[in-house]
């Protein structure tokens, strides 16, 4: 019945599977919370039976190298009878990029890039996975760093999956995220334009593949670029390119996989392009000594520290604002776990979590309220022209799909049928 498929598949801008995921809820005419509930839930999770009391993790990552990244692939391609929606995630990169920070937490975008979308139909806007790669910080089309930020409301954190959520709208407010009036557009290097158009064609490299085959391994990988561009010195490669040399060791000793950041110097150093890495390890020409690329050594780096004084701060924010922030929104925002957050400043989280336990209780009674005003007033209406409304006259009428699926929209309509004798 709903028959759509994730948009430029096949190519290195394809839909990532959360921007999908949003945009067929929305073609369903149904809230996200509802789709999650009625139909990706049950499948996700078969044996549970909370299925209308669940929420939605705000911070999950299905885009990426992870079982849930799987998951979701293999409930969606159900759903919506669609094959190889995998390729929408890095799944197809398994065993062949590090699978750790490759993709972000929250959405970045480029607002040029959705009006130009949007310019074609409301249908045709949706976010390429390409935006999601952590080493993709700018647009290389438009020349403008990728913005992660809400042009109206100001807030971050634009984690892909909450109740409302839609395709190139705000997670927070709602609204459009295109080219804001009177922005410019900021110039960038010649490398981030590069790294930009590199992560593309690495994106677009699992549809080359013929049925059955796979991209090279990331030591296999590794190993050739060292033995043809740097004469099997693994020191020189890693000089070359500003990594240490025992890392370079264990990427090709393989005890864990090259990171994309690593790929996309290496690329730039040796001028191969990413199908001559990944798939063919043909390479055209093996002469370096035209590059003018260097690079700074490159060291793992902690995940972000946040000061005491910064937890505090931003939960400090929540409480003074209407409610509508959780401590896990909090901890979003601020890139850490929820745990952290609150083992490190449980009284203020617990005052934040009491707000907002508030809010969503007036929210939800607010919702109820409106709800059963609008039933209340669709039912006299069949009433009063003699008609007894099946549950296709109500889902019309109310201009809600979902109502049925939802256990107090379906107890509200019962209630109201009931009091009106229909």
């Amino acid at each position: 019945m709903f028959r759509i498929s994730p948009s430029e598949i096949g190519t290195g801008r394809v839909e990532s599977l959360s921007s999908f995921a949003v945009r067929y809820a929305e073609h369903m005419a149904v809230r996200f919370i509802e789709f999650y509930r009625g139909l990706l839930y049950p499948l996700l999770f078969p044996e549970s039976t909370r299925v209308t009391q669940v929420k939605i993790p705000p911070a999950m990552v299905i885009d990426g190298i992870t079982k849930t990244a799987n998951d979701w692939s293999q409930a969606l391609e159900s759903i919506a009878s669609i094959e190889n929606a995998a390729r929408c995630t890095l799944l197809p990169f398994t065993g062949v990029i590090a699978a750790r920070r490759i993709v972000t937490l929250s959405r970045r975008w480029c607002p040029q890039c959705l009006d130009e979308m949007a310019e074609r139909g409301r249908h045709a806007v949706f976010e390429p996975l390409v935006w999601r790669l952590d080493e993709m910080k700018h647009c290389g089309w438009h020349r403008r760093p990728l913005v992660d930020v809400c042009p109206k409301c100001a807030k971050g954190g634009q984690y892909p999956f909450v109740a409302n959520a839609r395709v190139g709208c705000c997670r927070y407010c709602g609204s459009w995220m295109g080219q804001p009036p009177g922005d410019v557009a900021q110039d960038v290097t010649d490398f981030d334009v590069f790294v930009a158009e590199k992560c593309e064609e690495l994106i677009s490299l699992p549809a080359m593949l013929p049925p059955g085959a796979h991209l090279l391994p990331s030591n296999l990988v590794v190993q050739a670029l060292r033995d043809v561009f740097f004469r099997g010195s693994a020191t020189d490669m890693a000089r070359a390119v500003g990594e240490l040399p025992g890392q370079v060791h264990g990427y090709i000793k393989g005890e864990f996989p090259a990171p994309l950041a690593f790929f996309m110097r290496a690329a730039a150093v040796t001028g191969a392009s990413m199908r001559e890495i990944f798939v063919t390890n043909a390479f055209e020409s093996t002469d370096i000594s035209a590059s003018t690329h260097t690079f700074e050594l490159r060291r793992a780096r902690p995940r972000r520290v946040f000061t005491q004084e910064s937890i505090e701060n931003a939960l400090r924010t929540a409480l003074s604002g209407d409610g509508s922030k959780s401590v896990q929104a909090v901890a979003v925002d601020l890139r850490m776990e929820a745990a952290t957050v609150w083992r490190r400043s449980p009284d203020l989280c617990s005052q934040v979590s009491q707000r907002h336990a508030r809010y969503v209780a007036a929210s939800a009674a607010l919702r109820r309220a409106a709800f059963e005003s609008k039933v209340h007033e669709v039912l006299s209406n069949f009433k009063g022209r003699g008609i007894r409304p099946t549950q296709d006259d109500l889902r019309e009428a109310l201009h809600d799909p979902a109502c049925f699926l939802n256990e107090w929209k379906r107890a509200v309509i019962q209630q109201q049928s009931r009091k009106l004798d229909l």
